[in-house]
């Protein structure tokens, strides 16, 4: 019985070994195709090429052209010009254009306790009767700061040189040598952003010369304003009382008109005055300025037009302390007494 059992046990061991090892057989030939199949697909893959034919084909036929017209649309970007405000940065402040111009500029050109000399020679020259004179004149002045927006100066008013202190054409009449000129200068508003600079300043002559009489006073109101960092523009105005005259000169000849014992017989004077005008200044570099102003005045007698003056200037500022102006004025003046004239000018201040 016992030899019977292990005789089964021994088949039953035999027969799942068998089936182990077939089973085995079959997975590994399954694997070897599969692999085979994948290198075949591959190099089959590899090798494989397409040729195209391309077949011509000739025909008969002609071609035949056909214009037309079309409409269509076409995308166009216009530049329209528009107007935009912008901001620059610019320093202000006195750049050089005081009243050796006519036209001068609204911020005051010394600072407080600070002291300014200047001397200013001109030369004019114009048609008085039959013939051609000319004038030279030197006109020295002082100025001194009280505070940074107010300032005084006193000037000697031009000195004749030539005509012996006469007043050329008219024989033995003086010509005021000695008279004074007071100037106080004041800025009521320094500019900012679009406010310009704003400044008031008087003229009061002083009859210190030989024959002078009465005092003249004259009111100027000036703006100046930066329009680039460059360019900056200015207008003017002014109104004067003419009182008396400068010695024989000028003189108000009263109610003996045309007697036998006038003064020099020149002409009635204007005793309210005034001109309005405007410049404009260019700052070339750091040291040079180009100048150009225009005012249109009373004349200084009765009875004759209007005058206008036009006038053209150069700045050179030598250092901080010293500059040189030149500039060349024309006086278009017609009437009796007051005739066209040219005027050319230098001037030389130091501060310190």
């Amino acid at each position: 019985m016992h030899r019977k059992w292990t005789l089964v046990a021994a088949l039953a061991a035999i027969c799942a070994f068998s089936t182990a090892a077939w089973a085995q057989e079959q997975d590994t030939e399954t694997t070897e195709t599969t692999e085979t199949r994948t290198e075949t697909t591959e190099t089959t893959t590899e090798t494989e090429t397409t040729t195209y034919e391309t077949e011509t084909i000739v025909t008969d036929e002609e071609c035949v052209t056909v214009k037309g017209v079309r409409i269509g649309t076409k995308k166009v970007e216009l530049e329209i010009p528009v107007f935009e405000s912008y901001e620059i940065e610019t320093p202000v402040g006195y750049r050089g254009v005081d009243d050796f111009f006519f036209v001068r500029e609204a911020n005051p050109n010394v600072r407080k306790g600070q002291w300014q000399v200047e001397m200013k020679a001109a030369w004019m020259t114009y048609k008085a009767g039959s013939r051609r004179d000319d004038d030279i004149t030197m006109t020295p002045s002082v100025k001194y700061g009280i505070i940074d927006q107010l300032n005084a100066e006193l000037e000697v008013l031009p000195i004749n040189f030539g005509d012996g202190g006469h007043i050329s054409n008219f024989g033995n009449t003086r010509d005021g040598t000695g008279d004074l000129n007071l100037k106080l200068f004041w800025q009521v508003v320094t500019e900012k952003d679009w406010v310009p600079a704003i400044a008031l300043w008087s003229e009061t002559r002083i009859p210190s010369g030989s024959h002078s009489e009465k005092m003249d006073q004259t009111v100027h109101l000036n703006l100046t304003k930066t329009v680039h960092q460059c360019v900056r523009i200015h207008a003017t105005g002014f109104l004067r009382s003419a009182n008396g005259g400068r010695g024989d000169f000028n003189r108000d000849r009263g109610d003996d008109i045309d007697g036998p014992f006038d003064p020099p017989d020149i002409g009635d004077r204007r005793h309210v005055q005034w001109g309005l005008g405007g410049g404009v200044d260019v700052k070339l570099d750091e040291k040079n300025l180009l100048v150009g102003n225009f005012m249109n005045q009373s004349s200084n007698y009765y009875g004759n037009s209007n005058t206008h003056l036009l006038g053209v200037g150069w700045v050179h500022h030598i250092n901080e302390c010293q500059q040189l102006m030149v500039g060349v004025d024309y006086a278009d003046s017609h009437g009796a007494y007051e005739l066209p004239r040219w005027l050319g000018k230098v001037q030389y201040s130091i501060s310190f």
